[in-house]
């Protein structure tokens, strides 16, 4: 069990559990909460040394993570279904994602972030403040896309964006429909949502 090995007695529970895509980490939300409430965003090894915790107050959808690992473990082509949408004007603080698999995308304060598994590197690449909420990141499975659900006065929005928080492109979804934890078909084309 995770909680038998955490060094911070003051975890109850854990929430969450996340391999990273080499299978060397696990990240989680702890909780020190006895109702179970998430608390921060750790990171561990799975020999259960070197436990970390990197961000704090890192929420998600009721049920799910908050969190998503980066992977780039393919070479594919993704958001091909996104020429539907509408994109967001590139900006001059983009900068091109070599490697994505020591990253971790989460949602905080309605933004979404990345930062690398010791939690250095932290970067906001939304900034949106006329959202309502942005959380519950996915990258596509070659670690170049990240899709994330967002909630504003127009209801429920399903986009996804460069890994490095350019060209941002909300994708149509039937009008009423909520948009929960999005994640990633394997072969990139299509992201399923509840």
């Amino acid at each position: 069990r995770l909680t038998d090995v955490l060094s911070d007695t003051r975890i109850e529970t854990v929430q969450g559990a996340v391999w990273s895509p080499d299978g060397d980490k696990i990240a989680f939300h702890a909780s020190t909460s006895p109702t179970g409430e998430p608390g921060p965003l750790c990171v561990i090894n799975v020999d259960g040394t070197g436990q970390k915790c990197i961000a704090e107050d890192v929420y998600g959808a009721a049920e799910g993570p908050a969190f998503a690992w980066g992977s780039n473990t393919a070479s594919l082509e993704v958001g091909k279904k996104a020429s539907s949408g509408e994109s967001s004007p590139a900006n001059d603080d983009c900068r091109s994602v070599e490697n994505s698999v020591d990253q971790i995308a989460f949602g905080l304060s309605g933004d979404i972030w990345t930062m690398k598994a010791d939690g250095s590197n932290v970067t906001r690449l939304t900034h949106d403040l006329e959202r309502v909420g942005e959380d519950t990141p996915a990258w596509s499975p070659d670690g170049k896309k990240i899709a994330f659900a967002k909630e504003d006065i127009r209801g429920h929005v399903l986009a996804i964006m460069d890994s490095d928080g350019c060209n941002e492109v909300e994708l149509p979804v039937p009008e009423g429909t909520a948009v929960y934890e999005p994640s990633w078909s394997p072969d990139g084309e299509k992201i399923p949502f509840w």
